[in-house]
């Protein structure tokens, strides 16, 4: 009943936005292309139609539940698929642009927009696997279709260190099998910064798994040529394959040496 005593502009802008979680005046113009987003997003909160300020935050909105669960269903039903995954590219390029790395990811997939999904995901996702997340990384890799995502080498390792930090090691070799593939596919000797670091990143998950895996020797051997490829900005892996390297060096009783590596780390 509400929807329906709205003018037909109004009520398309709703079924629009309804594809947000939360929004603000920016991001409904971006999807939109309103330029009284803003003014109509005030309207709505002051006319009580089941748009409200999310708490502590003084420019997010938020739909009701119910009713944005409504204006979906609405969207789905009366929008054509291909105006649907334009809606959805443009908040994903608004959220990337904002730097709000989870939402663009999210209304990439969405979108279709796999090579964007990708960017932004390898852009976190050594990071947030470090700080406990590696379901969620798993869960956007598996959301990825699987013949896409297996021809990238960095999704790949990036799987792998996913993996690894839920800690069945073994389970690994899969991953790192199709890794060795995209490696040796490489021109020997490759110069090229992708190419080495694909090589460095091959290395510091075999370092990794080898040492998790009580094989000491193979996990300093894979360090050693992890830190020779890996470039000098890749600081998350290469503190990673350092600290694996400082306790291989100590579980050896090479005490100073893993001193060194610790202060590196």
């Amino acid at each position: 009943e509400v929807l329906a005593g709205l003018p037909q502009d109004q009520q398309t802008f709703l079924l629009s936005t309804a594809i947000l979680v939360r929004l603000n005046g920016e991001l409904c113009r971006a999807v939109t292309g309103r330029e009284d987003s803003q003014l109509l997003l005030e309207q709505f909160e002051h006319d009580n139609l089941f748009l409200t300020l999310i708490p502590s935050s003084r420019s997010w909105y938020q739909f009701h539940p119910l009713f944005r669960e409504l204006l979906t269903q609405r969207l789905q039903r009366t929008v054509p698929a291909s105006q649907l995954l334009d809606l959805h590219r443009r908040a994903a390029q608004w959220f990337e642009s904002s730097g709000l790395i989870d939402e663009a990811i999210s209304h990439a997939l969405a979108a279709q927009e796999y090579e964007q999904a990708a960017r932004n995901l390898l852009a976190v996702g050594i990071t947030r696997i470090l700080n406990g997340e590696a379901d969620t990384i798993l869960s956007i890799c598996r959301a990825l279709p699987a013949a896409w995502s297996e021809s990238r080498p960095d999704l790949l390792a990036l799987q792998a260190w996913a993996i690894m930090a839920l800690a069945p090691f073994d389970q690994v070799e899969p991953y790192v099998k199709k890794l060795e593939a995209a490696v040796a596919a490489m021109p020997e000797g490759s110069p090229d910064r992708p190419a080495r670091a694909l090589a460095g990143q091959l290395a510091a998950i075999r370092a990794t798994a080898a040492f998790n895996l009580s094989d000491v020797e193979r996990s300093i051997e894979q360090a050693g040529v992890a830190l020779e490829l890996l470039p000098e900005d890749e600081r998350v892996v290469r503190s990673v394959v350092m600290l694996d390297l400082a306790d291989a060096l100590l579980s050896q009783g090479q005490m100073e040496p893993a001193r060194q590596r610790y202060l590196e780390t």
